[in-house]
């Protein structure tokens, strides 16, 4: 069972919870700004029940806000910071939001008084994920599910207090969020980084006991030898995100990293499932055992789940879907192999993969090419890639030759860097036929599809 809030901040008081490049903040720092965002929400004229939005608040105070939230019986949606701020709107249009703090609205206030206490089972917060319809949608999660998520990730990984945990992903994802989760809960150190690529720099100065990456970061840090002794001295290297190619798994236990290979999603309030630090998997997908808290039915390559770390439902076109069904059932999006509880990842049944860590949706992607429906039919496929995984590829087929400069032009206002088809192949037919994924997955293996046009890969 996970301690109160008010019994963590009197526990650690003195330690060190949150750590940057140039400063400490303990967990006395950390419960007066949680008191100082709480006489700010009620300032702000929040109420109990409500939901509310924050928006470029740093990282340290968007943890703070939670709790303080938490504690006056508030949900809120933070919105993750490196999207284009027509996708923060869109984002928003699918919550039925009271408001939003932006960054003009941080401020310091008076500590609120009062016991620091919660209702752990009220919804808490909502993540923004990528939805299978092309609108994004908001997870809820209890306090209850994000902190029996921590508790079942500080027994396999024997966090300790004082721990180090390597932050570099962003707290509005789940993954970045539940980072700093079980560093409270465990009286760790949260070591952020203000940049996702400074993550090389602070390896040089010293290790962190645990390090979460996503393959990419992971790539890139292989050809640095002062991060690569940094990462060996760590006790895991927790990869997850999205799917890595062989390759790259190879070339991290050659260099002896005790990397543990993950599974979750922002349903399971991150980790559900995981390798022992430095277990090499046994078959392409093998993401191990599922975590302590989990129970589980598997039928075919359908897994669903049941735990206390389960997420309730999403918010969608501002309507609530449930997640679980009436015994706390919940079905995983995944394609999933299930063997005594050890679990194969075989694919994603609504279309979705991740590129560099982040969920794409191949609808997303088609969506601003709608005005060239009468020229061309289009579709987004996912191409294993070295250092992100895999990247978004688009095919168009149409008799005539395709007007890529009105294309890219579309992409390019539209989408994100990640979003971003990195080629574009042509299918020259006037077939009217539904697009088949598995047909031109083949066609492009087999290199029957010109190429019309190819992105060097550069730095996302």
């Amino acid at each position: 069972m996970s301690p109160t809030l008010q019994d963590v901040f009197a526990r650690y008081s003195s330690q060190t919870f949150w750590r940057t490049p140039n400063a400490f903040f303990t967990f006395h720092d950390l419960e007066m700004r949680v008191r100082s965002h709480a006489t700010l929400l009620m300032k702000e004229g929040a109420k109990a029940s409500e939901f509310w939005a924050v928006r470029n608040w740093p990282a340290l105070d968007i943890f703070a806000l939670l709790l303080a939230a938490l504690w006056k019986k508030i949900t809120i949606f933070p919105l993750p910071d490196r999207l284009p701020e027509s996708h923060q709107r869109l984002m928003m249009q699918q919550v039925p939001l009271t408001s939003c703090l932006d960054i003009g609205d941080l401020r310091v206030e008076e500590p609120a008084e009062g016991m620091i206490d919660a209702d752990s089972l009220a919804p808490a917060i909502g993540i923004f994920t990528s939805g299978s319809t092309g609108l994004p949608k908001a997870i809820i999660h209890s306090w209850n599910s994000l902190s029996s998520a921590a508790m079942s990730a500080h027994s396999f990984y024997e966090f300790k207090p004082g721990d180090a945990w390597l932050l570099s992903l962003d707290p509005a994802h789940i993954g970045g969020l539940q980072i700093a989760v079980r560093c409270f809960l465990g009286g760790g150190v949260t070591w952020h980084l203000t940049e996702p690529k400074a993550v090389a720099m602070a390896l040089h100065q010293e290790s962190p006991a645990f390090v979460s990456l996503v393959p990419t970061q992971l790539f890139r840090l292989l050809g640095d030898v002062k991060a690569l002794r940094a990462l060996r001295a760590c006790r895991a290297i927790v990869i997850g995100g999205a799917a890595a190619s062989p390759e790259l798994w190879e070339k991290a236990l050659q260099n002896a990293l005790p990397i543990s290979i993950s599974y979750g999603s922002s349903e399971t309030a991150a980790l559900c499932a995981a390798l022992p630090p430095g277990t090499r998997p046994q078959h392409p997908g093998d993401v191990g055992q599922l975590l302590s808290g989990w129970e589980y039915q598997h039928e075919g390559e359908t897994l669903r789940l049941r735990g206390a770390a389960a997420a309730r439902g999403y918010y969608q076109d501002k309507k609530w879907f449930s997640l679980q069904d009436a015994k706390g059932w919940m079905t995983l999006p995944d394609r999933i192999g299930c063997d005594q509880g050890r679990l194969t990842i075989l694919g994603r049944t609504d279309g979705i993969f991740q590129v560099a860590g982040e969920n794409v949706s191949p609808l997303e992607i088609l969506q601003p090419l709608e005005s060239l429906r009468h020229q061309a039919d289009f579709i987004v496929l996912p191409w294993q890639d070295p250092e992100y995984g895999t990247i978004p590829i688009l095919v168009v087929r149409s008799l005539e030759r395709p007007p890529i400069e009105a294309i890219l032009d579309l992409l390019q206002i539209k989408l994100n860097g990640v979003q971003r088809p990195r080629r574009i192949y042509w299918h020259c037919s006037d077939d009217i036929a539904k697009l088949s994924r598995p047909y031109y997955e083949k066609a492009l293996e087999r290199q029957e599809l010109p190429l019309l046009w190819r992105q060097e890969l550069g730095r996302i």
